[in-house]
């Protein structure tokens, strides 16, 4: 049986949509369009009905009836009584391609691929010849991620229509997805004896054999298009590469030297020629190359930041003083090329970011927020550098001006809120804070930060009340947040309260990092307020020895412990070593000079 039953309804399916439509719109016409509506349907059932093989009259008439009212319901968006009529149909008439392909089709579109594959499998056995089924049956198939089987399907199309160009390329592209690199190939051979020779044919042809490593074939299909397109430096650049794929370094300079007579100002061109010049161990050639590049005017900014991006990363800047160097000078000779453009000032103060060069890097995220103020990321990276530095109060003043910009962004609230605990503003750093927590919505992560920093707050306004309930606040959030766990017990120790609690948090931020100085210093510290100082010097010498032998208020914590145990000279050298790295000046040269804690 060979039906092409879309084709036998498709126009009379347009002419319902339209009869329908205006229905809505012309009452007074319904009974008109009603009566064309049936007609239309009646035709085209009829048109299926001769192209049918004759069932019994009875049976015939009945099928005819259900096609009616299953492309009618179709046609009005009921698919629930299309597939109950277009199953019945099945069932009078187990071979009914047109009807299996209508349910595939009503499936494939509800998404329920399942009993669409099933149908559309059915239609396209039912005629093996009917193209719309077999692209059917193909696209469920790609849908499910079953390539291989599509092409199958698609070599049966090409069969039954060798005319057809397009279903080489489709044929192709399942090939391709399925892994089968070589039958892809041998698509475009057929398809380009077909058609004639076509650029992009030959260019997926030596991506795949670029891909099985069969480079002289790539080559020599470079080499074609090179002879097509002899001015096309682009090709000759193509053939380059697959030289030094292929391993044959000089044979592609030779080439790359081409594609920089075709195109000086290619800047792919330069960068090889600048990296065979590297590789030889020719700094010189090598930078002049690369500043080649650099300076075309014919090589868009953009590309030149992609390249100088690319080159950053791909050589450590901090420890190669010579890129460093040349790729600082390129990026300032931007700056001053490109005042105006923001995207050269980011550019610039994220590489100083990255060598550690904090307040040029500043500097210039400041000058490219000036020139687009509606960049978040740069005004994020503003803000930490403020912090990492401990620059308070340019902290406060950038937070401000991000908030002027993006007012729904809970971040500078969070930011803001820290300078003002750090330069003691604890009322307007409680009052920033809620704001935060208020448009902070549900990034629950920003919350639970800003939520701590709300209960640091509140501590050091002595409202331990408050302090508490919103560190617990914070730790519904995150109830494995070590620093979070660490700070809360820390300074509920150093208030000498609720010393249970604060040593299970404690004990469970060091089961979940161990080894880690400030947390064993907490463990040891509420060990002290505990009065188990055998115990507390136990994890006080931990903290020690994981790097805590600088760090003033461990060195302080060991020496008060040392006293508790009898060890005055032990305290006293501890307590000196707390003072010579920075630890409370007036306190520890009082405990030094009287020889005990306060």
């Amino acid at each position: 049986m060979n039906i092409n039953f879309r084709s036998t309804y498709v126009s009379y399916c347009c002419l319902l949509i339209i009869l329908l439509s205006s229905s809505m719109a012309l009452a007074q016409d319904r009974k008109k369009i009603k009566k064309k509506t049936k007609k239309a349907v009646t035709e085209g059932v009829e048109t299926v009905k001769k192209k049918l093989p004759r069932l019994a009259p009875e049976d015939q008439q009945r099928v005819d009836k259900l096609l009616f009212e299953a492309i009618l319901a179709k046609i009005k968006g009921d698919n629930d009584k299309a597939i109950t009529a277009f199953e019945e149909v099945i069932k009078l008439d187990a071979k009914n391609g047109a009807a299996m392909y209508e349910l595939a089709k009503i499936y494939h579109s509800d998404q329920s691929n399942e009993e669409a594959l099933t149908y559309a499998q059915r239609a396209a056995d039912a005629d093996v010849a009917n193209k719309w089924y077999q692209e059917l049956y193909a696209e469920i198939l790609m849908d499910e991620g079953q390539f291989s089987e599509a092409a199958g399907v698609y070599e049966q199309i090409i069969e039954s229509h060798p005319s057809a160009d397009a279903y080489y390329l489709e044929l192709a592209y399942l090939y391709i997805q399925s892994g089968e690199y070589e039958k892809a190939i041998g698509a475009y051979d057929k398809l380009e004896a077909k058609v004639g020779f076509v650029d992009e044919f030959v260019l997926q042809k030596i991506k795949l054999l670029d891909r099985l490593e069969k480079w002289d074939e790539a080559i020599e299909e470079a080499e074609r298009l090179i002879k097509v397109n002899p001015d096309n430096a682009n090709y000759y650049g193509l053939s380059a590469d697959l030289y030094l794929n292929k391993g044959e370094e000089e044979k592609a300079f030779e080439i790359y030297e081409k594609v920089i007579e075709l195109d000086p100002n290619n800047p792919q061109g330069r960068l090889m020629i600048a990296e065979y010049y590297r590789k030889k161990g020719d700094e010189e050639r090598y930078l002049e190359e690369v500043g080649k590049i650099f300076e075309g005017e014919n090589v868009p900014l953009a590309l030149k930041l992609e390249l100088l991006t690319a080159y950053a990363q791909t050589y450590n800047l901090k420890v190669d003083e010579k890129s460093r160097t040349m790729v600082l000078d390129i990026a300032k000779k931007l700056t001053k090329q490109h005042e105006d453009n923001a995207n050269v000032h980011t550019f610039y103060g994220d590489l100083l970011y990255s060598l550690g060069d904090s307040e040029p890097a500043i500097k210039s995220y400041r000058k490219s927020t000036d020139i687009n103020p509606d960049q978040l990321e740069v005004w994020q990276n503003i803000l930490w550098l403020n912090y990492e530095r401990n620059d308070f109060d340019a902290l406060e003043k950038d937070s401000d001006e991000m908030m002027s910009v993006f007012p729904s962004q809970a971040l500078p609230y969070y930011f803001k809120g820290i300078a003002y605990n750090e330069l003691k503003e604890y009322e307007k750093s409680v009052k920033t804070f809620k704001r935060g927590v208020m448009i902070s919505g549900d990034d629950k992560r920003l919350k639970m930060q800003i939520y701590t920093a709300l209960a640091e707050a509140y501590y050091n306004m002595k409202d331990y009340e408050k302090s508490d309930k919103t560190f617990d606040k914070a730790l519904a959030l995150e109830p494995e947040n070590v620093t979070l766990l660490n700070n809360y017990s820390y300074f509920l120790s150093e208030r000498g309260a609720r010393l249970q609690v604060a040593q299970e948090m404690s004990a469970k931020s060091n089961e979940l990092v161990p080894n880690n100085a400030s947390y064993q210093d907490t463990y040891g510290w509420i060990m002290y307020k505990q009065g188990n100082y055998p115990e507390a010097k136990t994890w006080l010498q931990k903290s020690l020895d994981n790097g805590g032998i600088n760090n003033a208020v461990i060195l302080e914590h060991f020496g008060d412990v040392l006293y508790k145990l009898q060890d005055i000279n032990g305290a006293v050298e501890y307590w000196q070593k707390a003072l010579e790295n920075g630890g409370d000046k007036a306190l520890l040269e009082r405990k030094i000079k009287e020889k005990k804690v306060f």
